[in-house]
This record gives C-alpha cells, sequence and structure tokens, in this order.
C-alpha cells in the first residue's frame, strides 16, 4: 500500500514537465548529457542495493518501502557526486532542464 502511494506522489510531477519553478538536479561543473549517466549510475546502484539486501546505514529503521530507501540512497550518491537541487529558474539561460525515467522513477536534471 505505501509504495503505491509513493509512486502515486511522485508521478504527477513527471507529467506536468519542467516549470521555472520546479527543483532540479544541478551540478555547474556537468553537462546534461552527463547529469544523465549520473542519475542513472545512482539509480542502477540504488535498486541493485536495495535488491540485495544490502542497505546502507544512516537510513533509519524504515525499510520495509523499497521505493523510500531507493529514493534516499540516489539523493545521497547525487549530493556526493557534486549535485544539489535547485530551482530552474534560478540557473541561467544557458542551462537546460530535463526530465524523465530510470526503471519507472522519474527524474529532474539540469545541465549546460
Amino acid at each position: 500500500m505505501m509504495r503505491g502511494f509513493a509512486i502515486l506522489m511522485l508521478l504527477p510531477g513527471a507529467w506536468c514537465g519542467l516549470s521555472a519553478s520546479h527543483r532540479v538536479w544541478y551540478n555547474p561543473e556537468r553537462t546534461l548529457d552527463q547529469a544523465k549517466e549520473d542519475i542513472e549510475r545512482c539509480y542502477y546502484e540504488a535498486f541493485l542495493t536495495e535488491q540485495g539486501g544490502a542497505f546502507s546505514s544512516g537510513f533509519g529503521d524504515d525499510r520495509t518501502d523499497p521505493l523510500v530507501y531507493v529514493e534516499m540512497s540516489v539523493r545521497q550518491c547525487m549530493k556526493q557526486s557534486g549535485y544539489g537541487r535547485v530551482r530552474l529558474d534560478e540557473l541561467g539561460p544557458a542551462v537546460r532542464g530535463e526530465t524523465g525515467f530510470v526503471h519507472r522513477m522519474p527524474y529532474f536534471l539540469a545541465g549546460r
């Protein structure tokens, strides 16, 4: 039940596209193509870890919903890769935003 709720909460934003006030993952040193590779890597690693049952410490005790773990793991991975969450309208005109999916999970990125 919780998994269905999490998916329902994530998907509507993915269908809306990127508005100027939407928050995206952004690293000023990475291109949009590099950002896509990074988020795909982060999701891939998170799903492999979750499927193997090798949860990292620091994620709390609520491991009943794998999607919650995956999202938390991806956030940590992106931050460790130098990304931050910023509003698209805070970035300059040379930065493009894009939305997509990895393993049915929506993502929102920006890059030059």
